[in-house]
């Protein structure tokens, strides 16, 4: 199934290739997609950009580094046209990082504390390569006097029907770029910020598969990792109120939506 997704990932590639999204690098693929589970949702993959970062990995890896040198990493991702990619490399390479890189060591714990088995899964909304989140808006013309691209739109349709095959039993989305984005474009399972069910105290979403509805706790966050990471304390009251979401969950309770107050002037 993943095959599919990453065809279509190509496709998108294919559609926009002249409009400047990509940073001069492959796209991102995924390897195999599981059902259920915690699944975390970024805006896009970034990028080793440099070789202090890219030195770094040998300190806590697992395995020998794929790459022996920045300069082969760089050959790697390089777009020379990602139609005739090594897909299954790349997926490989993926997930090393995943399993490496410290940005989703904290995943696996979160989903323990949820009561998910330690079950995770992460996408991003965007498969674009780039480490600054500024050029990536740049870049999609977001907030700009231009039309915004369409391979916003685009990519958004990707993810959700990867989110729709996934089936989540909670939604953790930890950038706010990605949340404003879902929130105007998936509103059914994304709700506005002021929407909240009085009895969990999450945001609830409305997931449709194949015509069955089903309600997903849906989670608006900073980072879990990084310098701009959650502080212990948030993280564990985080952690409490997932868990306690996917209690109720398992009860059977019937969501009740109200508006709250969003502290805005």
């Amino acid at each position: 199934m993943q095959d599919d997704f990453n065809q279509k990932i190509i496709d998108l590639w294919k559609k926009h290739r002249n409009s400047g999204v990509f940073f001069g690098r492959i796209p991102h693929f995924y390897g195999t997609f599981k059902q259920g589970g915690l699944l975390i949702i970024g805006a896009n993959p970034s990028y080793i950009d440099t070789k202090v970062q890219f030195n770094c990995l040998d300190l806590w890896a697992e395995k020998q580094n794929p790459f022996a040198n920045k300069d082969e990493l760089d050959r790697f991702y390089t777009d020379k046209g990602c139609f005739t990619c090594d897909i299954a490399k790349a997926v490989e390479v993926q997930e090393w990082f995943v399993r490496n890189y410290s940005y989703f060591r904290k995943f696996k714990g979160v989903s323990n504390a949820c009561g998910l088995s330690g079950l995770w899964q992460h996408i991003d909304l965007f498969p674009v390569r780039c480490t600054s989140l500024a050029e990536l808006k740049k870049l999609l013309r977001v907030g700009s006097k231009k039309e915004e691209s369409a391979f916003v739109s685009d990519s958004v349709e990707l993810a959700k029907n990867i989110i729709r095959l996934i089936e989540p039993d909670i939604i953790l989305v930890e950038n706010a770029f990605a949340a404003m984005t879902l929130r105007l474009r998936y509103p059914e399972l994304f709700p506005d910020l002021v929407k909240i069910d009085l009895e969990s105290g999450c945001h609830i979403g409305r997931l449709d598969v194949s015509g069955v509805c089903r309600s997903v706790p849906v989670f608006y966050s900073s980072m879990l990792t990084g310098q701009r990471a959650l502080d212990v304390g948030s993280l564990v009251r985080l952690q409490w109120c997932m868990a306690k979401s996917r209690n109720h969950i398992k009860a059977g309770w019937t969501p009740e939506l109200a508006a709250v107050d969003s502290n805005e002037d």
